[in-house]
């Protein structure tokens, strides 16, 4: 079974600062999770939220030197729900 990744609120922004570096996290269609660095060309996929978070500090060991390398990441967990609306009638 696949632990699925949960909700939390939006608002942070792609920065290398103080902050770190900000991953946008999704669930994928087909169970486990997904993730891309705002700002960067680095992503990865698991199968739950602590193995991303594994694959997430070894693609940043491998993407930056050790000068350059962020000391802190941020996981920015997004959920994308589209529902239906019945029974309103718009005039």
């Amino acid at each position: 079974m696949v632990a699925a990744c949960p909700e939390v609120s939006w608002g942070y922004r792609a920065s290398r600062g103080q902050s770190g570096l900000v991953f946008a996290v999704e669930e994928a269609p087909g169970g486990g999770c997904t993730t891309r660095a705002l700002g960067e060309s680095i992503g990865s996929e698991a199968d739950d939220l602590q193995s991303l978070r594994d694959m997430v500090r070894d693609a940043l060991l491998c993407h930056f030197e050790e000068a350059e390398r962020p000391r802190v990441f941020r996981l920015h967990l997004v959920r994308d729900e589209v529902l239906a609306v019945r029974g309103c009638h718009v005039t």
